[in-house]
């Protein structure tokens, strides 16, 4: 009969947890059993269920006149910014959700809105991509301007929804006819960036209102305006 003693308990708790670290991923998801591929578009599909977006190769900067493509402003922050970071720095050890609600509480009343219609996260991005989680766990659709900012677009479809692309207009705007008419039965959210990425333009805001106004009682309309300002 063999016996258990703690030492070799220990010992074969310890190979057993080893080995679990070296399993990919986590032995009981499908990723494991999936073998590593490539979509057409070079984009590495870690699972059948999801694949990752990598950026294209970014241009030599240096040889850039302007770049417009990247929420950034070149002028870096305001001098009052900088000082309030670094009357605040010493307090980064902790977590900030008092500062957090506080400052949820401020853009409410800022944006004449209730304060748990406010989500904050660390950048757009972040909101962009739960969002399409959300919106496109059971699949659907989105309708969006071509070109457009992908990040939601692509998040969306590698969760298993399609994208029906509007193409923009002569003067780059957005087509809201054209979109308002893509909207099946199947449309779980139409996306508007504006001003557009990577186009820069702007679309009528008396328009935009309007048509928020009306499709919004038929699907959710997400305006992301990042690039505002």
């Amino acid at each position: 009969m063999n016996t258990l003693n703690m030492r070799t308990w220990l010992k074969r708790g310890a190979l057993t947890a080893a080995g679990a670290m070296i399993m990919p991923q986590f032995s009981f998801g499908e990723t494991p059993r999936a073998k590593l591929k490539f979509d057409a578009q070079g984009r590495t599909l870690y699972s059948p269920f999801f694949k990752e977006y990598n950026a294209s190769i970014f241009p030599d900067e240096t040889k850039l006149l302007a770049k417009l493509n990247a929420n950034e402003n070149p002028y870096g922050p305001s001098a009052k910014a900088i000082e309030a970071f670094q009357k605040s720095a010493h307090l980064g050890n902790r977590y900030a959700w008092r500062e957090l609600f506080d400052l949820m509480d401020k853009i409410a009343v800022l944006e004449n809105v209730d304060a748990k219609n406010v989500m904050m996260g660390p950048g757009s991005s972040d909101l962009l991509e739960k969002t399409a989680m959300v919106m496109f766990a059971n699949g659907g659709n989105v309708v969006s301007a071509d070109p457009a900012y992908m990040s939601l677009i692509k998040v969306a479809e590698s969760v298993g929804a399609t994208w029906k692309p509007i193409p923009l207009k002569e003067d780059w705007s957005h087509d809201l006819k054209a979109m308002e008419a893509a909207i099946d039965a199947d449309t779980k959210l139409v996306y508007i960036c504006n001003p557009n990425n990577p186009t820069g333009s702007m679309t009528n805001h008396a328009e935009l209102v309007d048509f928020c106004s009306r499709v919004s009682e038929k699907v959710p309309v997400f305006i992301d305006e990042a690039y505002m300002g």
